[in-house]
């Protein structure tokens, strides 16, 4: 875990203007308010989504109910070429969970975790594609953002990530102290 810490500083000095632009451009608010059939960048045919605080609040073991509803639309609307979980909690239940219920999806497993580029790197190799024409989803800088900014894929950050503090108040607690200690840290190094 402290290499991982180590590459993330590191490597976010070398990717902060991207940092900045993603932490300071607004971002987006939640992965539902955008329509999977037309929402998207044309040159977008493989999407990559973070799965705690982008599909679900952290620990829920499957999609909330609003991403359901966008996940079946977006396997229904035929845009994408491929949709893959790219978390780096890819627990068995969820694993689960997805080939039963969106068999054509597939999960990244068997890589170092984000931000190591490994995973959209893994996923570029299976669908022989460039990397403009993967974006990663994800609710944190330092992690799906900058693998994103290494790989050189476009990407999406979700500036308000689904939480429940009922279901898990010490974990949404860290996370959200961790995602407001990303922003100023993005915030002083992105202005160097």
């Amino acid at each position: 875990m402290i290499k991982r810490i180590l590459y993330s500083c590191g490597t976010a000095i070398t990717y902060r203007k991207k940092l900045f632009t993603a932490a300071f451009s607004g971002g987006f608010g939640q992965l539902s308010d955008i329509d999977p059939a037309v929402g998207f960048p044309e040159e977008i045919k493989v999407l990559a989504l973070d799965f705690d605080g982008v599909l679900a609040p952290h620990g829920y073991p499957e999609p909330s109910k609003a991403m359901k509803v966008w996940l079946d639309k977006a396997d229904k609307s035929g845009r994408f070429s491929r949709i893959y979980v790219y978390s780096n909690k890819p627990s068995e239940s969820r694993r689960r969970y997805f080939q039963q219920n969106y068999p054509e999806f597939r999960f990244v497993a068997n890589v170092r975790k984000k931000p190591y580029p490994d995973g959209l790197q893994k996923i570029m190799e299976l669908e022989g594609i460039a990397p403009e024409s993967i974006l990663m989803v994800d609710d944190r800088l330092l992690t799906g953002m900058l693998a994103a900014a290494i790989a050189g894929t476009s990407s999406l950050y979700i500036a308000k990530p689904l939480a429940d503090f009922s279901y898990n108040p010490v974990k949404e607690a860290v996370f959200a102290t961790l995602r407001f200690v990303e922003r100023w840290v993005i915030f002083v190094i992105g202005r160097m």
